[in-house]
Parts: structure tokens; sequence; C-alpha cells
């Protein structure tokens, strides 16, 4: 690329886009502007010649300026090349047909012979032009079989035009100087076609649809007219006005095409839309058809004109045959290749199934509906369900209705957010009635035709699920009562004095000490001081509410933890305590009466480990007084003394 196409802007300006859609404008009024003239004859064929040369000069001219501003503004090289060449080519037609009219309208006299030679040929080297650019340009034909193909459509359109052409163009009778100029004319005619196929099979177009149409009918238009309206006998036709209009529609398409072309450049090439590509061509037949009917028409003489469609005939039924077997080749092909692509895909489909028998997870998808559409058969070995019971159910049919709760809000926002994926574990009903803890990665493909529902992977997590539990459950609590231990009472404790407010019911804490704990241990044995504490730990546990959490904070010591309490409330719950203690317990193989110590304090702040400290000293104030009491320590009630056996 150039450093100048480089640097220059890939995108036309929308002012030369309005200049190109006002000449375009120009160049059709204009000749639409001529046949008036034309069809009246105005001025005798001295004026209607002259004029209608001159009309065929601007044409020419403004194909040749427009061709070059596409070329400027193009960047893609081999496109760009062959807009400078139409510019070229356009450019000699120019000069030819401004000869032509030089030579018409009288300026030069006798000239006549060597003008319309000089038109003949600048006609040859333009068209050259127009033609090396033609089969230079690239195209998308890839494979042999595909390019074979191709030839053979074409050569058969080519055939057929060519023997069109000959039998339009050598009448009966002609002379062998009049049939080698119908020999030439044709092998043009077929260079054109051969050329502008090319072009339109091109995937990188060098023009829009529209451009390129005017070009090619322009093209094949100037070659017919050459044909059926000679110049010798258009100036001696009775009707030229009407002609020379004819005549003048192909020049008129040339020159369109450039300069429509100015109007859809798109980022430095042309912006070309190309319909799907048919995968057969209808043309070489109809080119078949034609050559058959013409071949009828020359039957009843033997001329030269007739023996040049017979033999245009016989070459047009060899390739349409070659054409076929190339044809009936594609399609053994092509069904060799269906049986592969059916066996493949047939393979695929029972490997996907297999996977998704012996999978250990659950493959599901549930519509937009909230039904199951589909579930892989490990819904079997890990649920207990058959597939053909859960498919068409609602997902939340087999959901733990807690987790349902839970789930709402997550699935809710799962299913208003395409494509998006989310991880969650919840309960799911087994078909013994029990329940397992699934891990379920769900993605949104509700958005998806192919799919409509969200996809899920799921893989039973029940015992990982339980061991977690079990050793958040040791992690927080006592391993020998299976109360609360320390640090959990002192989390609960915080939670429970931030959702305190200062004036309402209080936060009240009970710490527990199990009296004369060493002599027992001492006299009995370590096993008999366990079974004391555990002992103590059932009182202790059935003196509390649901909502308060019994504790051991360690040794013998034990707290209980009184959410929402008023001052009567604590004390009935110490006063409980202790007269439950009064119903001995087996202790080493004896019954013994426990007693304890106990300590009741408020929270005076949000500070729990003071409230625990305030507790822990009411609570050695107890034992101070004789034991087997409980001291509160804030102003609620006196304290009291030991409670004794009535």
């Amino acid at each position: 690329m150039d450093r100048d196409d480089a640097d220059r802007p890939t995108g036309p300006a929308p002012r030369p886009a309005t200049a190109a859609g006002l000449a375009a404008a120009g160049l059709v009024l204009g000749v639409a502007a001529l046949l008036p003239l034309f069809a009246l004859r105005t001025g005798g064929a001295a004026v209607q010649f002259p004029l209608f040369w001159a009309s065929i000069v601007v044409l020419d001219l403004a194909a040749s300026v427009a061709s070059h501003l596409v070329a400027r503004r193009i960047t893609v090289p081999h496109i760009r090349r062959y807009w400078r060449a139409l510019s070229l080519a356009t450019l000699l037609f120019f000069a030819g047909d401004l000869g032509y009219l030089l030579g018409e309208a009288g300026y030069v006299t006798g000239l006549a012979e060597p003008l319309t030679a000089g038109r003949d040929l600048s006609l040859v080297l333009g068209g050259g032009v127009v033609l090396w650019a033609m089969l230079t340009y690239p195209t998308s034909r890839r494979s042999l079989r595909d390019r074979v193909s191709f030839w053979l459509d074409t050569g058969t359109v080519l055939v057929g035009a060519a023997v069109l052409r000959w039998y339009l163009g050598v009448p009966e009778g002609a002379t062998a100087a009049a049939q080698w100029d119908a020999l030439a004319t044709a092998g043009v005619l077929l260079l054109a076609v051969f050329a502008g196929a090319r072009i339109v099979v091109s995937d990188d177009a060098a023009a829009g649809r529209v451009p390129a149409v005017l070009m090619i009918g322009g093209t094949a238009g100037e070659v017919f007219c050459d044909v059926l309206l000679p110049l010798p006998d258009l100036a001696a036709a009775a009707h030229y006005g009407p002609l020379m209009t004819v005549r003048m529609l192909p020049g008129l398409a040339i020159a369109l095409a450039p300069v429509l072309q100015l109007r859809t450049l798109r980022h430095g090439r042309p912006a070309a839309t190309r319909a799907p590509r048919r995968p057969y061509s209808v043309l070489p037949y109809a080119m078949v058809a034609a050559v058959f009917a013409l071949l009828l028409l020359s039957l009843p003489s033997l001329s030269a004109r007739a023996v040049g469609v017979l033999v245009g005939a016989l070459a047009i039924v060899a390739l349409v045959v070659v054409r076929q077997l190339v044809a009936f080749g594609d399609n053994a092909d092509l069904l060799r290749r269906v049986d592969r692509s059916l066996a493949d895909l047939q393979g695929h489909e029972r490997r996907q199934r297999a996977l998704l028998r012996h999978s250990s997870d659950i493959t599901s998808i549930i519509d937009r509906h909230d039904r199951f559409g589909y579930v892989s058969p490990a819904v079997t070995r890990i649920l207990g369900h058959q597939p053909e019971e859960v498919i068409g159910r609602y997902s939340h049919a087999f959901l733990h209705p807690d987790d349902r709760t839970d789930l709402e809000p997550l699935m809710r926002e799962l299913r208003d957010s395409p494509g998006r994926t989310v991880t969650y574990q919840a309960r799911y009903r087994h078909a013994d009635g029990t329940w397992r803890w699934l891990e379920v990665i769900t993605t949104n493909l509700i958005h998806e035709p192919d799919v409509a529902g969200l996809v899920s992977n799921s893989r039973e997590v029940t015992q990982a699920r339980e061991l977690q539990d079990r050793l958040r459950h040791e992690a927080s609590h006592d391993p020998l009562t299976q109360l609360a231990n320390r640090s959990l009472f002192l989390r609960r404790l915080e939670t429970a004095l931030e959702e305190w407010e200062p004036g309402g019911a209080s936060v009240t804490v009970v710490v527990i000490d199990l009296d004369d704990f060493k002599t027992i241990n001492d006299s009995l044995g370590h096993h008999a001081g366990d079974e004391a504490l555990l002992g103590l730990s059932d009182v202790v546990r059935g003196c509390a509410r649901n909502a308060d959490l019994a504790a051991r904070l360690g040794g013998d010591e034990f707290a209980v933890l009184l959410p929402g309490t008023t001052a009567g409330e604590a004390t009935l719950v110490a006063r409980r305590f202790l007269e439950s203690l009064r119903r001995p317990v087996l202790v080493g193989g004896q019954l013994l009466r426990l007693q304890a110590s106990v300590g009741v304090a408020a929270a005076a702040s949000r500070d729990g480990a003071e409230v625990l400290r305030a507790a822990d000293a009411a609570m050695y104030a107890a034992k101070q007084q004789g034991k087997n009491c409980y001291v509160v320590h804030d102003a609620w009630t006196p304290p009291r003394g030991p409670v004794v056996d009535r």
C-alpha cells in the first residue's frame, strides 16, 4: 500500500457522497432530456448524430473521472487496481469516441476512416485493459471441484452467448469477412461474460450489487448493440432517433456504475452485500434451451450460420454432460459425507448418553416454567427417583422447605440474569423420605433457544456436609456435656447485647459452679466427677428456655444466657435451678444430692466480658454466703440466703 493511500481516510466524507448522488441524477436527467429530441428528430441527422456522440463522450468522461475517484478512496489493493484499470479503459473510450465525434461533426474533413479506425482501436485497447483487470481479480473458489464446476458453468454460458452472437451477427449468405467479424465479436463477448462472472462470484467484490449489475449489463449491452445496431445501419435507419437512445443506455449504465459506487464506499472498501450463494445455477440450462431453440430455427438450411449453431449445440451438450457427471460425483461425495456425519453424530450421541448414564453427577434442565425438562439417570443412583418420575414436576417439589425459602431470592435473581452461574447447597428429598445434601452449579441458559432453561450439575455432598456440621458443632460445643462452649457462649452474648435496647427487657447471664466438685473427684474418682458434671448439665439444660443458651464455660462452671428477660424471670430461673438440684443424681454408683452456687448479672452496657465478670463475681459471693444459693449482682432484689430443704 502506498504511503498516501495509508494516510488517506478509509471512508468518504458525506459531501463527496452527496456530490456523487447529484452527479448520478444529472446523468440520468440529461439522458432523459435527450429522449424527446431524438424522438422528434429535431434538427435532422446533421444535429442528431453529433448530439448523440457528444452525449457518449460526456458519459465516457464521467465514467473515467468517477472510477478514478473510487480508486483514490479504496484501500484494498486488488480492488483499487480494478477501479484504476476501469478509469484508464473509459479514458481510452473517451478518446476514441471524441475522435469519432470530431469526424461526425465535420470539424476535420477527409478523416472519417482514420477516426473510425481510431475508435475501434480505443475500444480494443480499453476492452483489453478491463478484461485484464477482471481476469486477474481473485475469486473465492478454493477446491479443485469447485473450480471445475465454475469453469463448466461459465463455459456453458459463454458457448451459448457465442452461438447467439453468431446467429444474430451472421446473416444468410454472409461473406467470409463478415463471418470472421462475427467470430471475433463473439470472442470478445465470451471474454466479457467470463470476466464479469469472475467479479460476480468473488466474495471480496469490487463493487456493490447495483454498480456491479450496471457494469456487467452495460458491457454486454455495448457488445449486443454493436451486433444488432451497428453504426452504419444506425445512420441509414428510418427511426434512427429512438435507436440512438437505445444505443446510449449501455454507456449510461457504465457511467452510473462508478458514480453510484462513490455513494456506497464504507471504510475503504465497497459496501457490497451479497445474497447467500445458491448451490446451483439455472443460467447454463437456460443457455442450453436457447441454443437448441436456435438449432431448430437453423435446421431447414445448412448455411454457415446453421453449421455454427450446430457446432455450438454439440459443444454445449458436451459441457452440460460433463457438468452433470461432476454433479453426480458431488452428490456421491455429499452422501458419503452425510453418512459419515450421521455416524459421527450417532457415536457422539451414544458417548454422551454413556457419560450421562454413568456420571456421578445429576445433570438437569429446568424450563422457564420451573419444571424439570430433563434429568440424567444419575438421579436414580443419588436420590432414588426414576427420571420419568422427575421430568415435568416443579423443581421445588423435591427441595427442603427451609432451603426453598432461603433460595427463592437467589433463584429469582438468577432468572433475571442470562448467562449467570450460581453455586449453592441444599437438601433434596430421597425416595425413601430422607434428605440428601446436594451441591448445585446452575447456569441461566433460558435465552439460548436450543436449551431454554436453567442447566444444573448436582453432586451429593451429604457426608461432607455432615462432617462439616460435626466439626462445626465440636468447635462450638463441650465434648462431655454437648452444651455450648465458652467461645459460642461469648459470641451469642455479644449478638444479644448488640440487639439489646436499653430501657427494655435486659440481657441476663446466670453463672453456675458445682460446689465441692474436688471432693467428689477425690473420693469417688474422675469418672464419678464426669457423671456429676453430666447430671448438673441435665439440670441446667432443663431449666433453660427455648430462647436461652446453656453452656459449660470450663471445669465445673456452667452458664445460661437469658436474652430479653425481666428481673423476676432471671431470679425465677436461678430459684428453679436450685430447687431442681434437690433431686439426687446417680454418681459413682450412689445417689448424691448436688449443690451449686449461682450468680446472676444483668447487662449494664454492651460489653459481654463485663456482664460475664459481674455474674462470676455474684457466683463467688454466693459461695461466700454458704453455697447452694444465688446472688444477684444488680439492684433488682436483695441477696438471698441459702435455699434449704423444707
